[in-house]
């Protein structure tokens, strides 16, 4: 099974992928399950916790350890590990009956330090077959609220996720949550080598480079261009510059290969024209991703996503500027959506700057456009 990996890229990163450069750095917090653990309690230096704490079928087991079960001989799987690794995280639904849950939560971890980055969690899991499933979630105030994904479908192997958890959990107060709900079918999940990142891509405009994570085979690219700077008004004129244009929206998916340097820019926003000035201002730029490695503005929607930039506004201008950034000059195999037009200056300042597209990425509106001038 491919690996999928989603990146948003706006003005500047946000949400999805949001506010830093990716690194290949070390995880800031690593658990492979390899300890001589047995039950949740019994690993890490402060233990994490089950529950329900029982039956002793709804409480993960390291995968050797079958003690307590009902039907200790059955539901395993091989190989035992991820990455040639020895040992896993095992929830038996082959004795849980269908429906029952069981969690695996973590001990307090200290992310403080990371404030205001972006945090993603690599995690391997395994089903061979039925419709059981692990939600794989976290916490930044200890246990009060939750945000997660549900990992569900079968494979045979061990099948890698990347999830992004926003930008929100760099507290001294995190918590990770294992949630496996058991159909009470043949064969037991498996969890493996889970580990947190912070910090992944730039959030200033600029090109940059991104090396494919080892596994990722399959990208989805959501991007918005650079919103167009508002124009401006002149002395002793009767309106106010009109608007910046919105920027587009794209969307596509791309094969990828495995530690790849790919190539992406995030566009920048115009310039708006300042007050009392003849200077003009300029368009934004558009954002874009090629997925073949090449430094280069993807030129088809097959080898990259491109969102298209809004355009400036105009000096003194009471009109509508046709100004917005296109679906027809953006690049997507999934979706591609127009701005929206800067408005009109008036004779009591400038026009306000057109929207972006609203992507279908969480439905972001993203205000592209720069502020028109006002005139004096």
């Amino acid at each position: 099974m491919r690996r999928f990996f989603t990146l948003l890229f706006l003005l500047t990163i946000i949400v999805v992928i949001n506010q830093k450069t990716f690194a290949q750095a070390a995880p800031i917090f690593s658990e492979n399950f390899e300890s001589s653990w047995t039950t949740p309690n019994t690993l890490g230096t402060t233990g994490w916790t089950s529950n329900p704490a029982s039956p002793e079928d709804q409480v993960w087991h390291r995968e050797d350890y079958t003690t307590g079960w009902t039907f200790p001989g059955n539901g395993g799987y091989t190989p035992a590990g991820a990455n040639a690794t020895s040992h896993s995280a095992r929830f038996h639904t082959y004795g849980a009956a269908n429906g029952t849950t069981g969690e695996m939560t973590s001990p307090v971890l200290d992310f403080s330090c990371y404030a205001g980055q972006n945090i993603l969690m690599s995690i391997y899991y395994r089903n061979a077959s039925g419709s059981d499933n692990v939600r794989v979630e976290m916490s930044s105030n200890g246990g009060g609220s939750w945000l997660g994904l549900t990992l569900s479908g079968t494979n045979t192997g061990w099948t890698a996720s990347l999830i992004n958890f926003g930008n929100t959990f760099g507290t001294n107060n995190v918590l990770i949550r294992l949630r496996g709900t058991s159909d009470f079918g043949l064969s037991d999940m498996g969890i493996d080598e889970i580990n947190v990142y912070a910090g992944f891509f730039s959030a200033t405009a600029g090109n940059y480079t991104w090396t494919v994570p080892a596994g990722i085979t399959s990208l989805n690219v959501a991007a918005f261009g650079g919103g167009g700077g508002g124009g401006s008004s002149n002395n002793g004129t009767a309106s106010g510059g009109s608007g910046g244009g919105g920027a587009a929206y794209a969307n596509g998916n791309h094969t990828v290969v495995p530690s790849t340097l790919l190539h992406y820019r995030v566009g920048a926003a115009g310039i708006g024209g300042p007050g009392n000035s003849t200077t003009q201002p300029t368009n934004g730029l558009p954002t874009w991703l090629n997925a073949t490695g090449a430094n280069a503005q993807p030129a088809t929607n097959v080898i990259g996503t491109l969102a298209d930039f809004g355009k400036a506004g105009v000096n003194n201008s009471t009109a509508t500027p046709p100004n917005r950034g296109t679906a027809a000059a953006s690049m997507g195999n999934i979706a591609t959506a127009n701005g929206n037009n800067g408005t009109g200056g008036t004779n009591n300042g400038g026009g306000s700057g057109g929207n972006s597209a609203t992507g279908a990425a969480g439905n972001i509106n993203w205000q592209g456009a720069g502020g028109a001038g006002v005139n004096s």
